[in-house]
Order: C-alpha cells, then structure tokens, then sequence
C-alpha cells in the first residue's frame, strides 16, 4: 500500500510503500496528490519511500503510472525513489 508521508520538506509530496502496491493505491493516494496540484496551479514533486517493509507491486500499477488518467505529466515535476 502507499501512504502520506508528513514529514516531507516543504513544497515535497511523499508517500511510503508499504508492503503490496497495488493500481488501487495509485487511484487512492497519487491521482489524488496530483490531481491538487493541478487545481491549485502548482507543479508537483513527489518522493517515494520504499522501505524494508516494501515487499512487491502489482504489474497494472506501471500501466497507471501519473501518466495514467490524467494524460500527461505536465503537473508532475520529478519523481525519486528512496531505499
């Protein structure tokens, strides 16, 4: 699953993956995140944490990545993972 992350610097979006990433969790935590960014006119940063408690990701998350949906990656400014 992936959650909010709070403790992210300013102007930065994080979540943590934990354990399973599924497509659900794209639709439930990162439509969501990029969604607001674009409503607010803001570009989006995004770091992803993946930790020790990541254990794998289902294969339609990458076929709904932030292109997904929303059709372009305009809104979206860079995205890292973190081990």
């Amino acid at each position: 699953m992936l959650e909010r992350a709070e403790d992210a610097p300013v102007g930065v979006d994080a979540v943590k993956a934990i354990g399973s990433v599924s497509k659900s969790d794209n639709q439930t935590v990162v439509e969501p995140l990029i969604e607001g960014a674009r409503r607010e006119g803001r570009r989006i940063r995004i770091l992803c944490e993946i930790g020790p408690e990541f254990t794998s990701f289902t294969p339609r998350i990458c076929l709904a990545g932030p292109q997904g949906r929303h059709g372009s990656l305009e809104a979206v400014r860079g995205v890292r993972g973190r081990q």
